[in-house]
């Protein structure tokens, strides 16, 4: 199998010929248990290309972080005693293992933090034993009023939620949360000069058509609808006249376009085409 290439000069490196000579195998893809205890190691990103590892021991080396074991699903056991694991936080990389029961990080500067236990059970419920000591029922309860926020990472995978995250994403919870009368989380429209930047309604005018129990909205259409019923009423005197004159010459002058079955214009149309000239010139 093709496999990437590693620091196979650097001691500091966990590599294939290492791990070769120290399990006597080179059937890496099955490999169930790894033991470097005092390599001197730094660089173990090596164990990324091993997903069938159960049980890593790793201690009195010079790792500094977790984030290569993310890759190892199937790890239950993982020994890290005497390394250089400074942030405690770096255990939110060890979440996804659900498979994980046991972790051993004493003697590594990251348990100089005085919830050093509480975190890491908060974090990795899955969890039953921490370094030496069995997680016992009271630390569980202890871990589930710890306040995380302090511990969430800067960076990575496991952010805590922002509040963006938390705002109604839809209509409908939009909706349900003003008739809920809670306050909605997004920002108003509406500038500090007192003008809506989206329906281009200030609140003076907001406020007018409030009181006269009707929004700006409802009176466009009324207005709509005055003026076509104002259209729409027939007209008076001569006017009126002219105008029907005026309609009768429109469809006379529709029916000159018609042509007769024997292809030729009828003379009773011919006759309304004249009639209705003569009243439009003349009218009553």
């Amino acid at each position: 199998i093709m496999l990437p290439p590693y620091k196979e000069n650097s001691p500091s490196a966990l590599t294939f010929n290492l791990v070769a000579q120290k399990c006597k195998t080179d059937n890496f893809r099955d490999l169930k248990q790894i033991n470097f205890w005092g390599s001197d190691l730094e660089d173990v990103s090596l164990v990324k290309q091993l997903p069938s590892l159960e049980v890593i021991s790793l201690s009195v080396n010079k790792i500094k972080t977790l984030a290569d074991f993310a890759a190892c699903p199937k790890v239950r056991e993982l020994f890290l005693r005497k390394n250089c694991i400074e942030d405690i936080r770096e255990v939110w990389h060890l979440k996804p293992l659900k498979n994980l029961h046991t972790v051993w990080l004493t003697d590594n500067p990251c348990t100089a933090d005085p919830n050093y236990r509480l975190v890491i059970i908060r974090i990795l419920p899955q969890l039953t034993k921490i370094d030496s000591e069995e997680i016992s029922e009271e630390e569980r309860q202890a871990a589930s009023k710890l306040n995380l926020d302090p511990y969430y990472p800067a960076h990575g995978l496991h952010k805590k939620p922002s509040e963006h995250a938390l705002r109604p994403t839809t209509m409908h919870q939009v909706i349900s949360s003003s008739q809920t009368g809670k306050k909605s989380p997004y920002r108003s429209s509406v500038s500090s000069s007192g003008h809506n930047t989206k329906s281009g309604v200030s609140r003076t005018q907001s406020k007018d058509a409030k009181n006269s129990g009707h929004t700006p909205h409802i009176k466009r259409v009324q207005l709509h609808q005055e003026r076509a019923s104002s259209a729409n009423q027939p007209r008076v005197g001569s006017s009126m006249q002219k105008g029907d004159a005026v309609h009768q010459h429109k469809s006379s002058h529709h029916q000159l376009g018609v042509v007769g079955r024997d292809g030729q214009i009828t003379h009773q149309q011919s006759a309304q085409h004249q009639h209705s000239r003569s009243s439009v010139g003349n009218p009553r």
